[in-house]
């Protein structure tokens, strides 16, 4: 795939870091992990677009705009987990 045919997509989604110290620590309920919540927005391509971190006891949806606010060249589509659109 050449550069300029790269896909104007975007993809949000987060994964928890287990941590045991730290002021971002908490339990993520879901995942049964204590630690901390890393959120990235992706091209389709796997491209890091922003990256933002918060506790792991933090709802996905709480970090959602910060992590859109980041990115400095605006996509087309966002595509994210149903739990980014839950207030």
């Amino acid at each position: 795939m050449k550069f300029h045919e790269l896909s104007d997509d975007e993809w949000v989604d987060s994964t928890t870091v287990e941590a045991r110290k730290g002021g971002l620590i908490g339990y993520d309920g879901n995942k049964h992990r204590k630690g901390c919540k890393v959120h990235a927005a992706v091209t389709a391509e796997s491209l890091p677009l922003s990256i933002a971190v918060g506790p792991g006891d933090e709802h996905d949806s709480k970090r959602f705009i910060e992590v859109l606010g980041r990115i400095r060249v605006k996509r087309n589509k966002v595509f994210a987990m149903s739990s980014y659109l839950k207030a």
